[in-house]
């Protein structure tokens, strides 16, 4: 997912306006998206439309969890009024916090080998790349899934279910897998 930001201080009817202008641009870059605004900051973000976000929230925090590597992709703190977690500022890194899956750090060469046979493997592994399914939620808890199929056994010959469940409890997001 490629995120578009635009961050303006100046006063309010300016910024609209600028906004409203890059919507026009965005939009007829990519007529597919969806537009999302922040209210916290300004912000215009442009998702696909296949993308799942889902969110959960309670009085101190609002935190959301991308499909797309199930991605804790924000969060933010409704008490001190800012976002806590890495933008995903493409200029630099374009991640949150990825899952890493099934090796952390990059193997040798590129690929590794079992059973005398060698898979291609890229930095981090695979699970960040891919699409997850939401298997379950509640109102503190967000679970996706991702299983082995035949893109990933070309890759990684085992089967697998991957499960991430990220839990909000008061002020505190934990991450399970």
């Amino acid at each position: 997912m490629k995120k578009y930001f635009l961050f303006i201080e100046m006063d309010l009817f300016v910024v609209c306006r600028i906004i409203l202008i890059h919507i026009t641009i965005l939009q007829s870059a990519a007529p597919k998206a969806r537009i999302r605004f922040r209210n916290e900051s300004v912000k215009v973000f442009i998702q696909k439309e296949k993308e799942i976000m889902e969110c959960m929230e309670n009085e101190y925090l609002k935190v959301e969890i991308s499909g797309h590597g199930a991605e804790l992709s924000r969060i933010y703190d409704k008490k001190k009024q800012h976002e806590v977690i890495w933008c995903a500022d493409p200029a630099y890194w374009n991640r949150h916090a990825p899952v890493l899956f099934p090796f952390v750090g990059k193997v040798t060469n590129g690929a590794y080998r079992y059973q005398k046979e060698s898979y291609p493997m890229g930095q981090h592994g695979f699970a960040r790349d891919m699409e997850f399914t939401l298997q379950d939620r509640g109102n503190d808890f967000i679970t996706f899934v991702l299983q082995a199929n035949e893109q990933t056994r070309k890759v990684y010959p085992f089967d697998f279910t991957l499960s991430v469940t990220h839990r909000l409890k008061e002020n505190c997001v934990t991450v399970e897998w």
